[in-house]
């Protein structure tokens, strides 16, 4: 999970945890590496949150406060994120409202507050 975590902190959509990203774009799922944050990257962070819990690997904690940093830097001013964040098309741009993306995004949120 932590290869195909990218610059930006995000990770894409559907793609397998299987394997270790190994620069094959084309493994990358519908967006390529570009992050989604509909059902992708809040879940990653969860993970990561929970494995460092119980194992102390700080590699694990460094990659949940990236995307976590991610989320919150992609924030729009308007309280909203965009559907993805890539230069797909225009509709990524706009706020995703479906498939529970801002329920998940605020749900991370609020649990954020009680980690350690």
């Amino acid at each position: 999970m932590l290869t195909w975590q990218n610059e930006v902190g995000g990770w894409p959509l559907m793609t397998t945890w299987r394997e270790p990203f190994t620069g094959d774009e084309g493994r990358a799922g519908p967006w390529g590496r570009g992050s989604a944050l509909i059902k992708s990257s809040v879940n990653e962070i969860r993970f990561l949150a929970r494995a460092f819990d119980v194992t102390g690997e700080e590699s694990y904690k460094l990659a949940a406060e990236s995307g976590i940093r991610f989320i919150l830097d992609h924030q729009y001013d308007n309280g909203g994120w965009p559907h993805a964040v890539n230069d797909r098309n225009d509709y990524d741009k706009n706020v995703g409202y479906n498939d529970d993306e801002m329920a998940d995004i605020v749900d991370l949120l609020i649990d954020v507050r009680t980690w350690h």
